[in-house]
């Protein structure tokens, strides 16, 4: 899987970085997951540099579908 990395700021959370990276606050558990190393249950520190995965996007080809559903 490939990553990026984002540097935590002074008070970030895991859900506020989940939301800054993707938009959405559900891909959480997978930064948590690609973070063993940083504890869950203490504030991430500020500096930590976190692996962040990409996210493949899948854009659907407009073209291909019937009128009603562009």
């Amino acid at each position: 899987m490939a990553y990026t990395t984002h540097t935590v700021k002074q008070g970030e959370r895991w859900d506020n970085i989940s939301f800054v990276c993707y938009g959405d606050v559900k891909y959480t558990p997978e930064i948590q997951l690609a973070n063993p190393e940083v504890p869950l249950d203490e504030p991430i520190p500020t500096g930590t540099i976190l692996r962040i995965p990409i996210k493949e996007i899948v854009e659907t080809q407009t073209e291909l579908l019937p009128p009603w559903k562009r």
